[in-house]
């Protein structure tokens, strides 16, 4: 039944994502990076149903058929006592799983429903990044190309490969602050977060309705930013203006493409 297992996979999602909170707290202490775990989380709050479906369709395997053997009863055998009706137990848990049984098509439908739309908009998404990015200027700042946009960024997008979007007003900048958004950028680079980000959001698109694994991409967008923080604090950043900085562009409103990663339009919505 679709309830029955919608329910088992949302309860399984939240016990994954309480277990990595607390390794990711634990992880945190010793420096250890978060982003991987809660791409695990996902990844496992998806699978794992899936495959539990898969096996119980599973036909299963064939048994040698048993041949009846004539018994012989004594005149002292006696057959067992009847064991006490349960009707009305038996009869509550039919009427429940027929009715959980009838809302399998409907609750198809809307699950199809919702993947498409979210599905379409993912596309949607794409193909906006596409044509804004047609009226972006290609230019080179510390020997990085990088393309700088009017209303989009500091963010990374998928444009025939990963690359470096900064707002127009970046060039305008401190160099040391405009080093800082370029190290950061890069940063995401280096480490494909936004292939990490588009896995997660194909996760969601297959499993829509699930809160929990929309809890754990949350946390995983959060994840891949706190890492790249600390990538580029242990590169050698000074924790003042780099913080000055985050409060900084946090405060500009610049349109933040979907599948793009960016810890300053990011953090100022948190």
């Amino acid at each position: 039944m679709i309830a029955s297992w919608m329910a088992y996979s949302v309860a399984l999602g939240v016990l994954l994502g309480l277990v990595a909170v607390a390794l990711e707290l634990a992880g945190r202490m010793a420096g250890k990076p978060a982003r991987f775990l809660w791409a695990a989380t996902v990844a496992a709050s998806l699978l794992v149903p899936s495959t539990a479906v898969v096996a119980r369709r599973a036909p299963a395997p064939l048994r040698a058929p048993v041949t009846p053997q004539a018994t012989t009863i004594g005149p002292a055998a006696r057959p067992a006592p009847a064991a006490p009706a349960t009707e009305p137990a038996a009869a509550l848990v039919g009427r429940m799983t027929t009715g959980l049984a009838a809302l399998d098509a409907p609750l198809l439908l809307l699950w199809g429903a919702a993947s498409l739309l979210l599905g379409l908009g993912v596309i949607r998404a794409a193909v906006a990044l596409r044509r804004r990015a047609r009226g972006w200027s290609a230019t080179a700042l510390e020997g990085s190309p990088v393309l700088v946009a009017p209303d989009v960024g500091p963010a990374v997008v998928r444009l025939r490969g990963l690359q470096v979007v900064l707002p127009a007003w970046a060039l305008e900048a401190e160099p040391d602050a405009r080093s800082l958004m370029l190290r950061h950028e890069r940063e995401h680079c280096a480490a494909r977060d936004p292939d990490l980000l588009l896995g997660a959001t194909l996760a969601l698109v297959l499993m829509p309705w699930n809160p929990a694994l929309w809890w754990q991409v949350r946390r995983l967008q959060l994840a891949v930013e706190t890492d790249c923080d600390r990538r580029v604090m242990r590169a050698g950043a000074d924790a003042h203006a780099y913080g000055t900085l985050l409060l900084s562009v946090g405060a500009r409103r610049v349109w933040r493409p979907l599948l793009a990663t960016s810890s300053f339009a990011e953090r100022h919505r948190c």
